[in-house]
């Protein structure tokens, strides 16, 4: 798939975003979530060396992040997504490399946030792994949902 146009047109909104969350919530046994289906080796990766270093809130909270980044994308592509780990671990380096040159987990989330061309569905992921009272996310582990997260969408997206 080129995704040179999609890059530069297609950026993902958050109406998209909201309407895959809500499609996501309704699954059940009946209807397998594409995300499962489709994404197998991102799910057999993120069991075999992100899983580990995540309470299961949390791996919960990032699997629902990659399902809604994926699905997204999906909606507005109409076309099968081919996930590169290959590209994605290029991503993931680069996305820890600008949070070690940071002096803070905040501050590096500007540096990326900056000039994003998929600014909402970032700016989901972070909404979604916010210190507040409702969920269980240690600060490790929102900067290895958001920053994994990240380099998903990279991947997905071309960025």
């Amino acid at each position: 798939m080129d995704f040179s146009l999609y890059k530069k047109s297609n950026m993902i909104t958050e109406e998209t975003i909201d309407k895959c969350v809500a499609q996501i919530n309704n699954y059940n046994d009946d209807i397998v979530d594409p995300f499962i289906e489709e994404q197998s080796e991102m799910i057999s990766y993120t069991k075999s060396e992100i899983a580990p270093n995540l309470l299961d809130d949390e791996l919960r909270t990032f699997l629902f992040c990659l399902s809604v980044i994926y699905n997204s994308v999906k909606s507005q592509s109409n076309e099968e997504i081919e996930f590169d780990i290959e590209a994605f671990h290029e991503y993931d380096e680069k996305n820890w490399s600008t949070r070690d040159k940071s002096t803070s987990f905040s501050s590096s989330k500007d540096v990326l946030f900056e000039d994003y061309p998929q600014e909402d569905l970032l700016a989901f992921v972070e909404d979604l792994i916010n210190d507040d009272e409702e969920n269980n996310i240690t600060e490790v582990g929102r900067e290895i949902i958001f920053l994994n997260a990240k380099s998903y969408i990279d991947t997905l997206c071309e960025v």
